[in-house]
């Protein structure tokens, strides 16, 4: 995926001079999600804000419906978010998600 799109190599690179840990897990989670939602990392980079938006209430609907857990949907919205704001992509506000477990949370 790296030597298809230099943009994408290029914030990698640019994450692992803070950290080589958080460079490895955002790309995994942004490259894990494109290919589960069926989407390019150069399509998510060419949204607009509106369909920005709408990617990521879909990806945290469809990360609720995989059985995740709050903090790993925050795990991946953080890095997708991270991957806009690289792309002068900047989706305003904040996306709600449910702490603990799915499960537990829909039994209230």
């Amino acid at each position: 995926m790296l030597e298809e799109d230099d943009n994408l190599g290029k914030w990698v690179e640019s994450l692992a001079r803070g950290s080589v840990l958080t460079a490895s897990v955002y790309f995994r989670r942004v490259g894990h999600l494109c290919a589960s939602m069926r989407v390019t990392p150069a399509a998510v980079a060419a949204m607009s804000v509106k369909e920005g938006r709408a990617f990521i209430h879909d990806m945290i609907s469809f990360l609720k419906g995989s059985g995740n857990v709050g903090s790993t949907i925050e795990g991946y919205v953080k890095a997708v978010r991270n991957w806009m704001t690289w792309n002068d992509l900047q989706i305003p506000g904040r996306n709600k998600v449910l702490k603990g477990r799915v499960e537990e949370l829909e039994r209230r």
